[in-house]
């Protein structure tokens, strides 16, 4: 039925998998706090641990990316995006008087979509134009350089490319998983084969 299939190569697709399963939440959850978690320092070419007020004057410009969400708050999105749609887009928002300074925000897949020139770079890829936005009043577009791009995996994982989602592979598991669980349910709330489920 509808209900437990999902085409995991949109979107919105991905979004349905994440939503109804409670597998990839689970995973995806463990991946963003392992991600968010991870502890970040300086070290000479030596390899020992550097500790100076310039180093932690760089260190402390990675513990705040914009004014609404501390480092934690930041990279937990960053990675679930990433993680779900297998590439996530980080919009540069000038701060004024500081030209080399930037706050920065995750912007939700389901809201923008980048625009692809006729050209390819060395690795073939279509080189993109900009990033169409698309929210409830309109839409505008964002230069290449107002946005980072962060890829879950370097080539992809049924060879359809850089920034494949890993939901795509696995969409046959995911509806296998919302079929068993849907029938589950079916069978007890009409009390069927109760020697089954109860043992």
């Amino acid at each position: 039925s509808k209900r437990v299939e999902v085409n995991t190569r949109t979107v919105f697709g991905q979004i349905d998998a994440f939503r109804k399963s409670s597998a990839v939440q689970s995973a995806i959850a463990r991946r963003v706090n392992a991600f968010a978690n991870l502890k970040v320092w300086a070290q000479d070419d030596l390899g020992k641990q550097v500790r100076n007020s310039i180093v932690k004057a760089d260190l402390a410009l990675l513990d705040k990316y914009n004014p609404e969400q501390n480092k934690y708050q930041f990279e937990n999105q960053l990675c679930a995006y990433r993680d779900l749609f297998g590439v996530a887009y980080v919009f540069k928002s000038g701060i004024a008087g500081f030209p080399n300074s930037f706050d920065k925000y995750v912007v939700p897949n389901n809201l923008i979509q980048p625009l692809y020139g006729t050209n390819s770079d060395k690795l073939f890829q279509h080189k993109v134009t900009g990033y169409q936005v698309k929210l409830g009043q309109g839409s505008f577009v964002l230069r290449p350089d107002e946005i980072e791009v962060s890829y879950d995996n370097a080539y992809g994982f049924t060879g359809f490319g850089l920034g494949e989602s890993r939901l795509i592979a696995l969409a046959e598991p995911i509806s296998t998983l919302l079929a068993i669980g849907e029938t589950s349910t079916v069978l007890s709330s009409d009390a069927g084969a109760k020697g089954i489920i109860t043992q």
